[in-house]
């Protein structure tokens, strides 16, 4: 009887997620219409000029001789119309120590039959003359239509079929073959795209990563992700099923971050006043922060309704995405939902909203088609430990890091995701579903990104487990930092609300908008005390004395330390015993 329950619970699940809701610049070198490849030397060889560059050969022999540039690191291929755009991304990434290669789609189209495997042909040329040291980064510049037709405006998908035996077959257009380049659909470099056909909106994407790398406020915007998804709507014991895993997966982010969570379910603490659902998000969007990621339902144009008694509501009104002027820091954006990054029709999905907006995200993730719950639970976990654990230092890294992961992690919160949906899915379409999944993810955006994390604090304390109303002394070292403050503060783990809940009136009484404010800023709140101390080069220390009844549980002591000009994050955990 339990187990059938199970399977109904987790079969109820995929359906639940499975249906979703409704000319180069002077010193860069030149263009020219031949089928060669335009190579930008690094902006740091200081014996290359654009006169003795040396054209990185695509047949996968290295360039030889004392004269030319590095091998390329960074391949723009741009639609024809958008070549000249496109180019300053490569001056932009030549100035920063890349070396640069440009191709126009006529140059492709030029060499002959399949278009998508003349480019990976180019790619398997560029990747094997690679340093292997460095990351290979590949920036598609032009819009794509799935199954159209390929001309110099555009710049082709690959397409893969989804097989499964729980479901007809499904083509999934796709860039991730441009990143695999054995067919083994393990990653082999980094690739994004701007998905647009007007030059405009390519120099607005440019100059977004521009300030995004370059202009950099201090704050704990650098250490925030701000949340938010949909409910399931099928019912209290899926929801639950789904809580529990995000619930694990929240947890396993290091403490050096601060996590916000905005739920479009009523019975949640972490839902907002129905009718400002919306704006509640868009506020979230504003304030800055290192990612904001979305999970739950989606369509390729918009997000679906917020239900609250019956009437429905905008999670995210989806008109309000062009005109985003984000303070502090531009996020990097994750979709974990069906189709918001489609290829298909004539509008902008979602991810192509989010990345045209000229103050909004910098970078979007996001799935082309149909996505599925359990390879979703398992990507979004992926990513979330690489970029917060491992922390590469570009978008495209991060990205290319938490595909692989998908294929290759073996730990336990893995075989309790396996196990979970291992009741009403084969081991053959486990398999295929997570294969599928890595050519439905696409990142919209420069690949080469720049992240720009504060650096890492170490902080310790002592002692390690403490009483309620007892001390700990805490430490910190900033290295590299000078003379400022230190910001601590005591916090419970991400899944406990240590404040008061109050229950939500009926919607005819005046106070129960206030409820719900005052619930959620509760149910966020996760500081149970704070303190300043001094930073002197780079070194702090503080005390903390815990309240008397402070709940006996896990917490963590979190740091961010500033000296006007950098800041450093850090944790550490404290138990507390009775």
């Amino acid at each position: 009887m339990i187990k059938s329950a199970l399977v109904s619970v987790v079969s109820s699940l995929l359906v639940a997620l499975a249906a979703c809701s409704p000319a180069v610049t002077e010193g860069l070198g030149t263009l020219s219409d031949s089928t060669t490849d335009d190579a930008v030397g690094t902006s740091t060889s200081t014996s290359t000029s654009t006169s003795d560059t040396t054209v990185v050969p695509t047949t996968g022999e290295p360039t030889t001789g004392e004269v030319g540039p590095p091998p390329v690191d960074y391949v723009i291929i741009a639609a024809d119309p958008l070549a000249d755009a496109a180019a300053g991304f490569g001056e932009h990434r030549s100035a920063g120590g890349h070396t640069v290669a440009l191709l126009r789609m006529s140059e492709i189209l030029a060499d002959g039959g399949d278009p998508v495997e003349a480019i990976r042909e180019r790619l398997r040329g560029y990747h094997a003359a690679r340093d292997p040291e460095r990351p290979l980064f590949v920036l598609l510049v032009g819009d794509a239509e799935p199954g159209g037709s390929v001309d110099a405006g555009t710049v082709p998908l690959g397409e893969v079929v989804q097989v499964l035996e729980i479901e007809p077959p499904m083509a999934i257009p796709t860039d991730h073959l441009y990143a695999d380049l054995d067919d083994d659909d393990l990653t082999d470099l980094a690739v994004g795209r701007i998905a647009t056909n007007d030059p405009a909106a390519v120099t607005a994407a440019l100059d977004k990563t521009i300030r995004h790398e370059q202009v950099r406020s201090l704050g704990p915007h650098n250490r925030r992700i701000n949340m938010f998804a949909s409910a399931l709507g099928q019912g209290a014991l899926v929801d639950s099923l789904v809580e529990k895993l995000v619930n694990t997966a929240l947890d396993e982010i290091p403490y050096d971050f601060d996590i916000t969570m905005t739920y479009g379910l009523q019975s949640s603490p972490y839902v907002y006043v129905p009718e400002q659902f919306s704006d509640k998000v868009v506020e979230r969007f504003l304030e800055g922060s290192l990612m904001v990621t979305y999970i739950g339902h989606g369509s390729a144009t918009s997000f679906p309704p917020l239900e609250w008694n019956g009437q429905l509501h905008p999670l995210l009104d989806a008109d309000a995405l062009a005109d985003l002027a984000i303070a502090g820091r531009s996020p990097i954006v994750t979709l974990i939902a069906c189709a918001m990054g489609s290829f298909a029709g004539a509008g902008d999905s979602v991810a192509a909203a989010l990345l045209a907006s000229a103050n909004g995200p910098v970078a979007v993730l996001s799935s082309t088609e149909t996505s599925y719950v359990y390879p979703n639970t398992i990507f979004i976990r992926e990513l979330g430990l690489v970029m917060t654990a491992e922390r590469p230092a570009t978008v495209g890294e991060a990205f290319m890091r938490a595909k692989q992961r998908v294929m290759t992690q073996v730990d336990g919160f893995r075989a309790q995701i396996d196990n979970a949906f291992g009741l009403s899915l084969s081991d053959a379409d486990m398999d295929a579903l997570r294969r599928s999944h890595l050519h439905l993810y696409t990142l919209f955006g420069d690949p080469a990104l720049i992240i720009g994390y504060p650096a890492p604090a170490t902080v310790s304390v002592a002692p390690a487990t403490a009483a309620p109303g007892g001390s700990v002394e805490v430490d910190i070292l900033a290295s590299g930092l000078a003379d400022g403050q230190a910001h601590v503060t005591l916090e419970t783990v991400r899944s406990k609300i240590l404040g008061e809940l109050v229950p939500v009136p009926p919607d005819d009484d005046p106070q129960r908008d206030a409820v719900i404010a005052a619930n959620y800023e509760v149910a966020n709140d996760k500081v149970v005390l704070g303190a300043e101390a001094s930073l002197v080069d780079g070194a702090a220390q503080a005390t903390l004395t815990l309240p008397a009844d402070l709940p006996p549980g896990r917490y963590y002591v979190k740091v961010r330390a500033d000296d006007g000009s950098a800041e450093a994050i850090g944790s550490v955990e404290l138990g507390v015993n009775d």
